[in-house]
């Protein structure tokens, strides 16, 4: 679950920038 938890939060921080 941690794994598809960072894939998500990948292009979250993406956004972010």
């Amino acid at each position: 679950y941690v794994i598809l938890f960072m894939l998500m939060a990948i292009p979250l921080f993406w956004l972010h920038i």
